[in-house]
Formats: C-alpha cells, structure tokens, sequence
C-alpha cells in the first residue's frame, strides 16, 4: 500500500513542479516591446546531453526577433478562493494541474493541514489522501476567483485535463492508478458548470493505456492517445478505429483548425512528428517533422501554445515556426510562471498565474516551493 501511494504521489506532483514566481500589476513602461521570439529552426542534432536536458526542464527561449507581439493587453488579477473547511487550516498548498474551461476554471490541489487530527474532516470534503499527512481536491473556480465547489474524485484518481462541452457541461479527465501495479488508465466523466457530476463514460479497449491522454473534438468523437496506440471513440465511448504503431506518442495537438497526434523517434527522447488525423474515421494522414527545441514544451499542452519566462508563442505545425503572441513586455501582468491561458475569440485572454504571498527558501524541495503559494486569474484585453 505504502508504494501505491508513493506512485500516486509521484503522478499528482508531475508537471506540477514550480518554476518561478510571478505577479499582478508591475506596469510596464513601453508598450511596444518586442517578442522574444523568432522563427524556429529544426535540429541538426548537435546538441549535448547537457543542453537536451535543460531544454527539456526549462522550456525553449527562442532568440530575439523584430516580430512583433500582439497589441499590449491590461491585466485584471483575482485571486482564486479555496473552498474553505470547517475548523481546518491548512499549513500548505501546492496548485497541481489546471484547465480553463469557457467560464471556469478547473484546478487540482495538494494541501497539507497543520493539524494531522483534522484527517476526517479534510476526507469528507472531497479531498483524497496521498499518505503522509498529503490530500488533493479537484476544485472548480468562476473567473473571479469565486470558488464554485470541490468536485468528487474517484479514489487513486488524479486530475489531469478538462474541456468545455458546446451544452456547458465540462469534460473531465482523469488517470486511475491500480493498486499494487504500477499501470493507470483514463478514467473520464463529465460535471455541470456547478460541479455536479453528471455521469461516467467508459472506453470499450483491452490495451493497456498507461500514461495515456484524452481529447474531445467538436464533433462529439473522442481520442484516447496512447504509447504505441491511437483510439477513436463516439460520444458513447464506442471504438469507431484504433491504429497502432511504435512510434505513437500519448500526446495530441490542435494547430490551425487540424488535430495532430505526435510521434517519437529512437532513442524516444524527442517528438519527430506529428500526423494530421482525420477526426471522422481516426485515419491518419498528412506527417509534418516538429521542430524538436519545442517539442516537449508543446505536448505539454492541448492547442500548439509555448509558454516561456518572456511570454507565449504559437507554434504552426505545418510550417514549423513559432509567432508570437505575448510578451511580458507588451502587458502589465508580471509573470514568470505562466500556468494555463484561453484566448477568446474577441482576443482577449485568460491567464493563469503563481503568485507567492511569502519568501521561499530556495533549499526546499522543488515540488514544495509552493508552500503558501496563491493561484491567480488574469483577464488580459487589448489595448485601443
């Protein structure tokens, strides 16, 4: 039991790790800065072990270019509100996964309470314990930081992804953890816009999806990706098609109104590819090598967006170049831990950010930096 927990542990922190800090409301000076970004290059596969790893920790700073941003944006900050609990307090938190979803936000969070005797009240109010005096709740915010509801989990269940459904519902996924086998599978279900869940669906497949992602497209069909497989399922969770190949990576990407599914090359230690997907049959079609210095840090997320300590760039597939969008130089908003960001179709965005309310001791552990940090919302419009 002691090792199940400790694997669960492990997936609720992964990708959770904080990079820096950040805040709302340092104006800047120029608003006419320019993006740190420029037109990428494909590898030519001459770079260190040394320089693959810090790529692959610290994300891709593109040299500077003449491109301009988009139009400097004022940033209006909330902060996001736990739901509190009845004579708990808690001594830390550390903000996990999150998804912005229409107007809603979807965020896992790791918290310890400075009483161990508050256990009981703490499992009662939709956390899971993660052992060791650890509990997680997916919780469910409005874009001004209102907390809505902590929404029920699943026990050995992990947040890891939500979407917003045309009917206002939200889809949301999760891993599922076997005890005392290292594997996990998706386990998906969908809740209303005040956190009530609605139903569970279910994925008629026997393979093994350990570490796999889920994506739903506008036309009700739902991906399941895979390592080594690609499913297609109805909104009924029905297999429509399933292909399989080695080099089949569980990540898929949205670029230019395309669905895109990655692939990785020998020794599996960089996406090579991504292949359109025809998102009726599950077919797969037209294959575009990536740019392999922003690969990792875009299978990160569900539409081609990178997200660096300077700003944000689009990635295009097709073309295999970045533009850019944001830069910290053509906003009031100080970040430096961007987390999550929508753009709506007005051009206005929504951003999530760290914010630390005290000091942080550079000796702790990289997944406890967090402690006592806030999470804000951001709503970015453009400038006239």
């Amino acid at each position: 039991m002691k090792k199940s927990i400790r694997t669960l542990l492990a997936f609720a922190l992964a990708g959770s790790m904080l990079l820096g800090l950040s805040a709302c409301g340092n104006t800047k000076k120029d608003n006419n800065g320019t993006t740190d970004s420029k037109e990428t290059v494909s590898s030519d596969n001459t770079d260190t072990e040394e320089e693959k790893d810090q790529s692959d920790t610290q994300g891709t700073d593109p040299a500077p270019t003449t491109q301009q941003a988009a139009s400097f944006y004022h940033a209006e900050c909330a902060e996001l509100q736990l739901e509190p609990i009845k004579d708990v307090e808690f001594g830390a938190t550390i903000f996990s996964n999150s998804s912005i979803v229409g107007d809603r936000i979807l965020i896992n969070v790791i918290a310890i309470p400075k009483e161990e005797s508050m256990e009981a009240l703490v499992l009662e109010n939709n956390y899971q314990s993660l052992g060791d005096g650890l509990y997680t709740s997916l919780q469910l915010f409005d874009l001004t930081g209102k907390n809505i509801a902590t929404v029920q989990m699943d026990e050995n269940c992990t947040f890891e992804n939500a979407f917003a459904l045309d009917n206002g519902e939200i889809l949301v996924v999760t891993n599922r953890f076997d005890d005392g086998e290292c594997i996990s599978s998706p386990f998906v279900f969908v809740i209303s816009p005040s956190g009530e869940r609605l139903r569970d669906l279910t994925f008629d497949v026997s393979a093994n999806l350990y570490g796999s992602h889920v994506y739903p497209m506008e036309n009700g069909n739902i991906f399941v990706a895979a390592e080594g497989n690609l499913f297609l399922f109805d909104s009924e969770g029905n297999l429509i098609n399933s292909v399989t190949e080695s080099t089949l990576w569980p990540f898929m990407n949205y670029s230019e109104g395309k669905w895109y599914v990655a692939h990785v090359a020998p020794p599996y230690t960089e996406i090579a590819g991504f292949q359109e997907v025809d998102i009726n049959t599950g077919e797969l079609k037209d294959r575009y090598q990536s740019d392999t210095s922003i690969a990792y840090d875009l299978a990160r997320n569900t539409d081609c967006y990178v997200f660096t300590e300077r700003g944000m760039l689009q990635y295009l597939i097709t073309e295999k170049k970045t533009k850019p969008v944001l830069s910290s130089d053509n906003t009031d908003l100080d970040f430096t831990d961007l987390r999550n960001c929508q753009i709506l179709p007005d051009g206005s965005m929504i951003v999530l950010n760290s914010v630390p309310d005290k000091d942080v001791d550079p000796d702790t552990p990289s997944y406890f930096r967090g402690e006592a940090n806030k999470m804000s919302v951001a709503i970015l419009t453009p400038e006239d």
